[in-house]
């Protein structure tokens, strides 16, 4: 199968089955498809938590109207209002009218997270599909109550996240302008370049692209001011890297931004986050840099750990000897790439066009679903449960992020061992070999060599420990036992278009029909940590805190979900 997203055999598997799936997974594979084929910056790791999270809100609030005891977010009682306000009879508390609610509910919030013409229109599909085999019919009150109930629940919703200060709507104006047109020379004399660059940076690390998508001026969950609360918009401490691969004559590879005058690499803080320039010419922003402001489920506040003893101080900022530590462990890792972690590293990779950490963990709750033979009333606390804890995940990452503005793998090696020469991975195709230190690169799919976003502490580490936690909690045990079969990636298997094999960074992975498996869902928290280390991409500790850091966070989105399953929710 082609890694075009995170497992794409475990989604073959859950369309090919889709007989046993409920609505709520059903509707979580509606999420996941949009999550795939949506806009990049949609795609930002945080983001699609937020979203995954918001959708089975929906679903949960418009479920809880048929539930003796549940009440919704947003049905939790006023002034005007008791809790639980919504709940229907008990005559009406049937599948049919509870999948009625939960896809009208879905459909609507579904809509508003990805609003462009093609999710329309995938997303009208599978509403009718949902809707007739909940045999609604639009001339039963009973059916047409439940449709009501779930337009009301998703738009409570949706007003409640309105201003969460997540930006998805893109209309917290950044003031002031933070874009300007500007030219630069360039060689030969006489040649200057024009790009829009970002207003407020220290002139010796322009030109740096502005804070919206694409580097545009803003747009939806962009970075923005709110000068009134005292939040100014992210500025990285480094330039612009330009591209750069071992296999490359000459780095960087030419760009407009990138100055040839410079030396490479070119690190004015090398214990910061440097954004890089992709192999198509595309430029990091820090994805999501505002996130810590963003309204959590469960959290107190983004800054809730930030105890020495839970977010120690990143290593590579304790001493030069531990910065050379981490920097000659992690060209350990790149001369230890085999095949087995080649593969673990694409299997885990979670980049652009897939479900991303967050949507992975999706497909393993429609896999837990199926094994367990969930009813809608399981599934809908489980995928609840399980996304909020992402969520809030997100935004503790990401508020840590924001705070240490932590140096990736990348520019730490190439800053530190510019001018030697390392033992390690050659570049695609290439055997682990003598490499010039300033050419070291990532194992990792794509373009974007490094993620758009601060090292310190690792994503893909707390999104999997929070929601392997909750689904323990909730299944009532740590056991997954999951396992999927990656075809080898051959002519036999594949024809001659390799493209379509799993590996992505060399098509030739894996070499042999190979099976992933997971006995407990603690054991696939844990790969996917190690995944980054063995890719280059994160450093050990950003790992072994943020895995630290998932667990307590999994634990109380739990115990605020139960609040609401009991109906003693404040």
């Amino acid at each position: 199968m082609t890694f075009a997203s995170v497992a794409t055999f475990v989604a073959a598997l859950v369309c090919a089955t889709s007989a046993w799936a409920t609505v709520v997974s059903d509707w979580n594979a509606a999420a996941l498809q949009e999550v795939r084929k949506s806009k990049a910056l949609r795609n930002g790791p945080p983001m699609v938590a937020r979203a995954l999270a918001i959708a089975h809100t929906c679903m949960y609030d418009a479920w809880a109207a048929y539930d003796e005891f549940a009440v919704g977010t947003t049905d939790t009682g006023s002034d005007l209002l008791p809790p639980g306000s919504r709940r229907r009879p008990a005559e009406e508390r049937t599948d049919d009218n509870k999948a009625t609610a939960i896809s009208f509910a879905a459909y609507r919030c579904l809509r508003n997270l990805y609003p462009d013409a093609a999710s329309k229109v995938r997303l009208d599909v599978a509403l009718a599909a949902a809707l007739a085999s909940s045999r609604y019919d639009p001339n039963n009150a009973s059916n047409v109550t439940a449709a009501v109930i779930g337009n009301i629940a998703a738009h409570a919703v949706i007003d409640a996240r309105r201003n969460d200060g997540s930006n998805q709507y893109g209309d917290l104006a950044p003031v002031p302008v933070l874009c300007e047109s500007v030219s630069y020379p360039r060689p030969p004399p006489g040649l200057s370049v024009t790009v829009m660059q970002l207003v407020g940076a220290d002139p010796a690390l322009q030109p740096l692209p502005c804070v919206g998508p694409g580097g545009a001026q803003t747009g939806p969950y962009a970075d923005y001011e709110d000068l009134a609360a005292g939040y100014r918009h992210y500025v990285p401490s480094n330039p612009l890297m330009g591209f750069c691969r071992p296999e490359l004559t000459e780095c960087p590879a030419p760009d407009d931004y990138i100055d040839p005058v410079l030396p490479w690499p070119y690190v004015v803080d090398p214990n910061h986050w440097q954004p890089l320039v992709y192999n198509n010419h595309a430029r990091q922003t820090f994805v999501a840099a505002h996130w810590e402001r963003v309204t959590p489920f469960a959290l107190t506040s983004a800054d809730q750990f930030d105890n020495i003893l839970i977010v120690p101080l990143p290593d590579y900022a304790k001493s030069p000897g531990q910065y050379q530590k981490d920097v000659n462990d992690m060209i350990q890792y790149s001369r230890d790439l085999d095949t087995e972690r080649k593969l673990i590293v694409e299997y885990w990779a979670d980049g652009p066009d897939s479900e991303l950490p967050p949507g992975h963990w999706g497909l393993f709750a429609q896999w837990v679903s199926q094994r367990d033979n969930h009813a809608i009333d399981q599934d809908v606390k489980m995928f609840f449960a399980m996304h909020n804890a992402s969520f809030d995940a997100g935004i503790v990452a990401w508020h840590i992020k924001r705070k240490y503005n932590g140096v990736r793998p990348i520019t730490a090696i190439r800053f530190a061992k510019q001018g030697q020469t390392i033992y390690a991975w050659g570049g695609p195709g290439r055997p682990i070999e003598h490499i010039p230190g300033e050419k070291w690169s990532p194992y990792n799919p794509g373009g974007n060599l490094t993620p758009p976003f601060p090292g310190y502490f690792s994503g893909h580490s707390v999104f999997s420990r929070s929601s392997a936690t909750v689904l323990a909690l909730f299944t009532g045990s740590d056991d997954f036992g999951f396992s999927t079969v990656i075809g080898k990636c051959d002519v036999a298997y594949f024809g001659i278009d390799f493209s379509r094999c799993f590996g992505r960074v060399e098509p030739g992975i894996p070499d042999g029909e190979t099976t992933i498996s997971f006995a407990t869902f603690s054991e696939a928290a844990e790969e996917a940590g190690l995944s980054r280390l063995y890719g280059g991409i994160h450093f050990a500790d950003d790992n072994t805190t943020a895995q630290n850091v998932g667990y307590l966070i999994g634990q109380q989105a739990w115990e605020k979900a139960l609040t609401y399953f009991n109906g003693t929710a404040p």
